[in-house]
């Protein structure tokens, strides 16, 4: 894949992640504690990544160059921290699913996509 449609695929996987975010249903959390309660309308906290492999393809060069992902030693090939969201897991993973499962229906072979708690 050359390196323009390779920026194409990041930016429409990117829209699909981030309407994937705004559109899923979050179960609401109540934290309560010290004669203190809180409501967080977009659930638990977390965290939530995709992972390409190999880093030099045009496809993990768009993310780095558009998305700000990042080289991974311990994963390997280049990792995006889903950053939108604020910290709603729910939400966080939702977008990583849909990026990824974009540039897998686009051909793009080694995506992982996955999330976890605070």
């Amino acid at each position: 894949m050359n390196r323009e449609k390779a920026k194409r695929l990041v930016e429409s996987a990117h829209e699909v992640g981030l309407q994937a975010g705004k559109s899923v249903e979050c179960q609401t959390m109540v934290v309560a504690g010290g004669g203190k309660g809180y409501i967080v309308p977009d659930g638990p906290c977390g965290f939530a990544y995709v992972n390409i492999k190999p880093a030099n393809s045009n496809v993990a060069k768009a993310m780095i160059e558009i998305l700000g992902a990042r080289k991974s030693d311990y994963y390997g090939g280049v990792l995006l921290s889903v950053h939108e969201f604020n910290q709603s897991v729910t939400r966080k993973g939702a977008y990583a699913r849909a990026f990824a499962k974009v540039l897998l229906k686009s051909g793009v072979k080694k995506v992982y996509s996955w999330s976890r708690l605070d």
